[in-house]
């Protein structure tokens, strides 16, 4: 947390691309991966706090977009995905940056 500023340095590891109902029970076709993107500064407003349960089930279904060798598999859509989804962010929120 960068507390002069109120933002918060953050690292995306995926996006979910369906409603948040179903997210669970969709294949990861339904994921975008982002560990290979940029960290972001977001606003402290638009976070929320999550506790372990509600976590545990989606960091376990990152084993599904790694290749069978172990390695992160490349994504090249997930940077345009995250793009995609801040600009939307923003434009929302804009009074939050």
């Amino acid at each position: 947390m960068a507390e002069g500023r109120q933002t918060c340095w953050i690292r995306p590891l995926f996006l979910v691309l369906a409603p948040q109902e179903s997210a669970l029970t969709e294949t990861a076709s339904q994921w975008q991966d982002l560990r290979h993107c940029s960290d972001l500064l977001c606003p402290n407003q638009l976070l929320q706090l999550a506790i372990d349960t509600e976590t545990i089930p989606f960091l376990g279904l990152l084993g599904q977009l790694q290749s069978e060798n172990g390695h992160l598999r490349q994504n090249p859509s997930g940077q345009q995905k995250l793009y995609q989804f801040m600009k939307m962010l923003w434009q929302v929120h804009s009074s939050a940056f």
